[in-house]
């Protein structure tokens, strides 16, 4: 987080930043298969090559267990899947997003980088309420599990998309409970405070 957070300082220093570099820092897969944690000052900045794309200026970024067992062949020389931090470039096809907007996530670039790249339904606004880039930046990998537990276990509708009371008529009415084994960690806390605000 804080290798992130220098970048984010250096960048903002004056104001959005106007032109995107070549090269960036970069936290990367070496060795044979592509296990070994490496830096580099010198890793070329991800650019957009589908229509649905978004770059984002990375602000914040969250480590968990996957990103270090995942070899390069499979997720790429960039670590890290979870980010949050500012759109600078949009696919043609982008509609929801634009760039300068403040948002969240899972990159498909690597996310222990100064920029990366992210498809439009992997991101969404952070909340003006509030939340911070460091908030937003904890959140996708270990809460979307969280949900997806509580799917699994018929406490959240398979089809539920949000959590709002509002969105979800008959929630409320539900008598189960939950178990979390191993509520300690990431994804552990995740289920607590989502099956908490679903009472």
């Amino acid at each position: 987080q804080k290798y992130a957070d220098r970048s984010h300082r250096k960048h903002f220093r004056n104001k959005f930043p106007t032109v995107c570099p070549s090269l960036m820092k970069a936290s990367v897969r070496t060795g044979i298969l592509g296990y070994t944690l490496s830096f580099t000052r010198n890793h070329p900045v991800p650019t957009i090559v589908k229509d649905d794309q978004i770059q984002i200026l990375v602000s914040h970024a969250a480590i968990n267990p996957v990103d270090y067992k995942l070899p390069r062949a499979l997720f790429g020389p960039v670590f890290g899947i979870d980010v949050s931090g500012t759109v600078t470039k949009t696919g043609n096809d982008v509609a929801t997003l634009k760039v300068g907007d403040k948002v969240f996530g899972r990159a498909s670039s690597g996310s222990l980088a100064e920029y990366t790249i992210s498809n439009e339904k992997e991101l969404v606004l952070i909340p003006e309420d509030g939340w911070s880039f460091g908030d937003c930046a904890a959140l996708p990998t270990a809460y979307l599990t969280g949900i997806q537990a509580l799917r699994t276990g018929g406490i959240v509708p398979q089809s539920t998309v949000g959590i709002a009371a509002e969105s979800q008529p008959g929630r409320s009415e539900t008598k189960k409970s939950v178990v979390v084994i191993g509520a300690s960690g990431g994804c552990g806390l995740a289920v607590v405070h989502l099956a908490k605000a679903m009472k």
